[in-house]
């Protein structure tokens, strides 16, 4: 396979990578602001209205071309559908005579109009929806799904993938969410200073996944989805603006994010293919991103606590001031690595601990802590798990065993530039026609 060919994209193709940052900050503003007009209750018809609007304009712009003031063009689609969906729902109310007045009337009403062009309330909408989705009423595991589905708008096959769940198993989780706001009658309201804090806990792994779906995707023909990351970004912007969302946990998080999207444009080369770290050109990392980290990862250590978020954005902070691979502070990460597994017994965490391990303190070492891993954590189905082995194996210069991992790997792959990945991997050691790369990390 030649991975130098690039293929030409259709226009449809061009187009929906120049809007995917629009459509996911559009989306999220446009479901907002109906489920304050609507009410809580009627959060899926909100983003039945919002996904009508986004397939309508896909429809007319591959046509007609981006209008030029797309934001106005989407509020006036948002509230036809909107209108016809209302229509539609109390036309069935009637029939089953529970027809309401307050939604049959709704349609017509003077805030309907104006709720989406008040630039005012968008961010308090957003923030919000936020919290409405970490409701206490919800069960918790339902809590995070709801706000990476309806604020975050990921699908149901990247939340199934990001939790390691089945696909029926979150949609379960979705629907009695959404039934249970629409039972009690839930008010979209930002929760008072002492129910905040314990909201705040879901929204920030709510945000913390989503950037991650963007960072590494689990779909799709792409590796990397920067709208999501720009737009995990931004929602964590608007967190900081409310006083109890300016907590250390939340400054670092977004310290965070902002370390791992300064590395963005080194990820992956011209073609859409994965660059390994040891392969990146640093230079392209963004050190604007880096030295706004910086300062917001020393605000968040005013108070002296050490949340996940905080050894995460340490471990991330390793990587950006290296100068190069060979100088990154493997150790350090190790330790960092260390604390947070002792915290989360997470295995995604135990995989990357595995990683730095290797470099720290040698292939085996690494291929140990790898080993540790519960053989039935749901880790193992994916491709992740087998392709650090690979890795190892061929550090280890065990050939067989590397090709056997980057085969099952294959089977697993989420996305199209990490099957080309892996099959790259597997043609090296089968014909030995290219030198062995030695990192997977990136």
């Amino acid at each position: 396979m030649d991975l130098c060919f690039k293929s030409e994209q259709s226009n449809d193709e061009q187009l929906m990578q120049q809007l995917d940052h629009l459509f996911r900050r559009e989306s999220s503003r446009l479901t907002a602001a109906l489920v304050r007009l609507l009410g809580p209750g009627h959060l899926q018809l909100a983003e039945d209205a919002v996904q009508e609007t986004m397939l309508k304009a896909m429809r007319n712009w591959s046509y007609h071309g981006m209008p030029p003031n797309p934001s106005a063009w989407l509020n006036k689609a948002a509230k036809n559908a909107a209108i016809d969906l209302i229509r539609r729902e109390s036309s069935l109310l009637r029939k089953l005579k529970l027809f309401s007045d307050e939604v049959d009337q709704i349609a017509g009403t003077r805030e309907f109009e104006e709720v989406f062009d008040s630039s005012r309330t968008i961010e308090d909408d957003q923030l919000r929806l936020m919290f409405l989705c970490c409701h206490p009423d919800l069960k918790t595991e339902d809590q995070t799904a709801l706000m990476l589905r309806s604020l975050c708008g990921l699908s149901v096959k990247e939340i199934s993938m990001a939790y390691l769940l089945p696909e029926t198993t979150l949609q379960q989780r979705l629907t009695r969410a959404k039934r249970t706001l629409k039972r009690k009658k839930t008010e979209f309201s930002i929760p008072d200073d002492a129910d905040f804090p314990r909201r705040l806990e879901t929204v920030h792994q709510g945000l913390y996944l989503m950037f991650n779906e963007g960072y590494s995707t689990h779909s799709g023909e792409v590796a990397i989805r920067r709208d999501l990351c720009l737009e995990a970004i931004r929602l964590t912007r608007i967190l900081l603006t409310h006083p109890c969302g300016q907590a250390s946990q939340t400054h670092a998080l977004l310290a965070l994010m902002l370390f791992q999207a300064a590395r963005l444009p080194a990820r992956t080369d011209a073609y859409g293919e994965i660059v390994l770290l040891e392969n990146q050109d640093r230079t392209q990392w963004d050190r604007k991103l880096i030295t706004e980290g910086l300062e917001i990862l020393k605000v968040s250590m005013r108070d002296n606590s050490l949340s996940e978020y905080h050894l995460e954005a340490g471990i991330a902070l390793c990587h950006v001031t290296a100068n190069d691979h060979a100088s990154t502070n493997w150790r350090a990460m190790s330790e960092m690595y260390d604390m947070l597994l002792s915290r989360t017994g997470s295995s995604t965490v135990a995989l990357n601990r595995a990683i730095a391990y290797s470099f720290a303190f040698g292939v085996e070492q690494g291929l140990l802590a790898l080993n540790t891993i519960d053989s039935s954590d749901p880790l193992l189905n994916y491709s992740l798990y087998h392709t650090a082995f690979g890795a190892l194996y061929t550090r280890a210069g065990d050939d067989w065993k590397a090709l056997q991992s980057y085969q099952i790997a294959l089977e697993s792959a989420v996305n199209a530039p990490e099957r080309r990945f892996l099959l790259q991997r597997i043609s090296e050691i089968e014909h030995k026609k290219y030198p062995l790369k030695s990192d997977f990390t990136q």
